[in-house]
């Protein structure tokens, strides 16, 4: 999405980023990974969620977080929320959170050796995307 993007969340609140994000979503997966994309760097935002429904007819993305996120930048790979995760997981399915922790663990091995949506390739074909589309 373009920089000032806005995003509306469930409780209605709405953000918008300075700068360009990729928001990747796999059907089935437990996974949203965001590709953050300021001038100087890459870095990643990965939500762990329950599977994505996509809506055609209003162009939009529904998932539940589930609250685990790794986030990717500047060498670090992290896992945060993990109190959120471990204080609401008795009110999720408990196939949600074997998928959940599995899905934390693949993102971050992922993320370390640079594999699929982390590629250094992937995000320079997403930058080359948007700047033919949107120049900023």
């Amino acid at each position: 999405m373009p920089p000032h993007t806005a995003v509306r969340e469930a409780d209605g609140t709405t953000w918008a980023s300075p700068y360009p994000v990729i928001m990747t979503f796999w059907p089935k997966a437990f996974a949203q990974v965001c590709i953050l994309l300021p001038a100087d760097e890459t870095a990643y935002y990965c939500n762990v969620i329950a599977p994505p429904v996509y809506h055609p007819r209003r162009e939009s993305v529904e998932f539940a977080d589930l609250d685990l996120d790794v986030r990717v930048g500047r060498g670090q790979v992290e896992l945060v929320d993990q109190a959120e995760f471990h204080a609401r997981k008795g009110a999720y399915p408990a196939d949600w959170v074997d998928e959940a922790e599995r899905a934390a663990q693949r993102l971050m091995q992922w993320a370390r050796d640079a594999y699929g949506v982390f590629s250094p390739a992937t995000a320079r074909r997403w930058r080359a995307w948007l700047e033919r589309r949107h120049p900023f």
